[in-house]
């Protein structure tokens, strides 16, 4: 995150914050209505874990938000409902640090 603005750091190109723009939708359907749409989230684990390979594919920077994207994605889909809503949150922070993210999420 840039310092200066709060904003997202520019520097991970496009295709890399394209990679990781895709985990929105999912995150705003998870936390739509009191999160009533993480029961029927599906597979999300793999999806961040796939965001996350194709954004270091497109040359995005190491960084702990990236990692820390990683090693939720790699544990969300286990988790039970109560833990999967903290876990949404966690995500929904850590990406935010790397691409805009919508204030409802």
């Amino acid at each position: 995150m840039s310092p200066a603005d709060g904003r997202p750091d520019s520097a991970a190109p496009d295709a890399a914050a394209q990679a990781l723009s895709a985990l929105v939708p999912p995150l705003r359907f998870a936390v739509k209505d009191g999160f009533a749409g993480l029961a029927r989230l599906a597979g999300f684990g793999e999806t961040i874990q796939g965001a996350v390979r194709r954004a270091r594919a497109a040359g995005a920077a190491d960084s702990a938000a990236l990692r820390a994207l990683e090693v939720e994605g790699a544990a969300f889909d286990a988790l039970a409902a109560p833990e999967r809503r903290r876990a949404a949150g966690r995500l929904a922070v850590h990406l935010a640090s790397l691409v805009p993210v919508p204030p409802e999420i």
